[in-house]
């Protein structure tokens, strides 16, 4: 049975989102992860919904960050939800947007140093021990560690999540090239730390299922989400994808201005196909198939339509996927 996630975003709607994780877990999805987009649904709150709707899948956060939920804060709410539902949990961090984190009035100096110091108070806490002045758990800590998969991208934070991560989740966008060297980077850092405690990686992955038929590149090319991600893409996923900065900058500058048909428009359809997962369900399961073979161990399917028939075809294929 192949393994198989499912994420969301912060962009449907909780009532919704209950019944969502539910008919994940009964097709055979191994986990559901919720992503937390300021200013959408906080994820805790979709996290719990979705535990209380379900019975066995496991449930991640990925991602938060221990910055505008202190350290403390995460480890209290990671160890009262394993109390519900033990052995679950996947903790997912990483440092936030730094946008959004400037709109909160947040600024990280040392963005590496202080995430990997957030993740050992985490752990720290969650394992019964204590941090600065005595602070501790009040209650029973969870009786199995909380595994946490590590989010960021940059050399030397990848080169961290290596050195210090159970896992890693590569943030929507990546493509297949640029995975591969990601692994490669996490690889290395794993191997130079001696560690052998197994490490798995992780990929938020954009995906759309088409409805029989249709030709989805015209159709993805004029969704706001699409243009926008398209816009924000890496400066790194850019090069290591063999794209030029200038590609991405043909949809970038109108888009800053406002432009959408015209960021729209000089989206091609080779930029399109690199970074997500798109088409008929064999074109998607295909594309599914170079990331494994690009080093990622779970696909974590990302439905770039939230709507309901959308969600549906993407439930649909997981079903098909995981029986493969």
């Amino acid at each position: 049975m192949k393994r198989l996630g499912l994420t969301v975003s912060g962009n449907v709607p909780l009532r919704e989102l209950m019944p969502l994780s539910k008919d994940a877990e009964d097709v055979g999805f191994e986990s559901f992860w919720v992503h937390e987009t300021y200013f959408m649904r906080d994820a805790i709150t979709q996290l719990t919904a979705s535990m209380l709707s379900t019975d066995r899948i496991r449930l991640a956060t990925g991602c938060i960050n221990p910055f505008t939920r202190h350290a403390s804060v995460v480890a209290m709410t990671m160890a009262t939800l394993d109390e519900y539902s033990p052995g679950r949990l996947i903790l997912g961090l990483g440092t936030g947007y730094p946008l959004r984190l400037n709109q909160m009035g947040l600024r990280l100096e040392r963005p590496v140093y202080e995430l990997e110091r957030r993740i050992g108070e985490i752990r720290e806490l969650l394992n019964g021990g204590q941090i600065q002045k005595g602070a501790r758990l009040m209650f029973k800590p969870p009786a199995n560690s909380i595994p946490v998969y590590i989010g960021v991208r940059g050399e030397s934070m990848l080169r961290m999540a290596g050195r210090v991560g159970d896992g890693y989740l590569a943030a929507p966008a990546e493509s297949v090239l640029s995975m591969e060297k990601i692994v490669k980077i996490l690889s290395s850092s794993y191997r130079a730390s001696g560690r052998s405690d197994g490490f798995e990686v992780a990929a938020n992955i954009l995906t759309y299922v088409s409805p029989a038929g249709q030709e989805p590149l015209e159709v993805l090319k004029k969704d706001p989400f699409v243009i926008y991600m398209m816009a924000v893409l890496d400066n790194r996923t850019v090069l290591d994808s063999g794209f030029r900065l200038e590609d991405r900058a043909k949809v970038e500058q109108p888009y800053m201005r406002g432009m959408l048909d015209q960021a729209s428009a000089n989206i091609t359809d080779e930029l399109l196909r690199s970074f997500t997962a798109i088409g008929s369900e064999e074109r998607v399961i295909e594309k599914l198939e170079e990331f494994r073979k690009a080093g990622v161990d779970l696909p974590v399917l990302l439905p770039i339509k939230p709507d309901r028939a959308s969600i549906r075809r993407i439930i649909e294929l997981g079903a098909d996927y995981a029986h493969s």
